[in-house]
């Protein structure tokens, strides 16, 4: 959420970095922020698809299953998936729906077990880089690079920011390349 504040906190933001260019180049500038800012914002949204994906799926599946706290197990996952470390969301969500199910039949956390992949594999190799590639034009690649830089260079921290840096990144890099070839997208 701190990635749609930043995006949302346009005036300020937007009087700080106009500050540093000439009256003759702010115009220009404010077009590369305002295409910043719509990528962000699609960002925080392919996010936000990404929670009620998990979510409603988790929870109409293990109650499916028969699984102990469905609707509770199906909104933390949801809220897991925010994490962007690749996977441990689901790693967490299957420990949970394990814990959950591990009162009933021994043969329901394998079919808990199942489901709980299938469902992180779907996300991680097809609505991710669908939404990721639409929304903000990032291929899977260069998302997973970005994670692995992040994560080397700040941390946990430097994960959570990574895919948004590397949006903003993008899209002033996509304006030099235009700007050298003598066009403006």
């Amino acid at each position: 959420m701190a990635y749609f504040l930043v995006a949302e906190d346009g005036r300020y933001s937007e009087r700080m970095v106009l500050a540093w260019f000439p009256p003759a180049r702010r115009g220009h500038i404010r077009e590369i922020l305002d295409k910043t800012q719509a990528r962000l914002s699609r960002f925080v949204l392919a996010q936000l698809v990404i929670v009620l994906f998990f979510a409603v799926t988790f929870s109409l599946g293990l109650a499916v299953l028969g699984v102990p706290f469905a609707l509770t197990i199906g909104v933390v996952s949801g809220v897991l998936s925010l994490i962007p470390v690749p996977y441990l969301g689901t790693l967490i969500a299957i420990a949970l729906t394990a814990v959950s199910a591990a009162s009933g039949n021994p043969w329901q956390i394998v079919w808990v077990g199942l489901y709980t992949v299938v469902v992180g594999a779907f996300e991680a190799h097809v609505l991710l880089p669908i939404l990721y590639g639409r929304a903000v034009g990032l291929d899977s690649a260069m998302v997973l690079v970005a994670l692995l830089a992040g994560a080397k260079m700040g941390g946990i921290v430097g994960v959570f920011f990574a895919v948004p840096a590397t949006v903003i990144g993008m899209a002033i890099l996509n304006e030099v390349q235009a700007a050298a070839a003598g066009t403006n997208h």
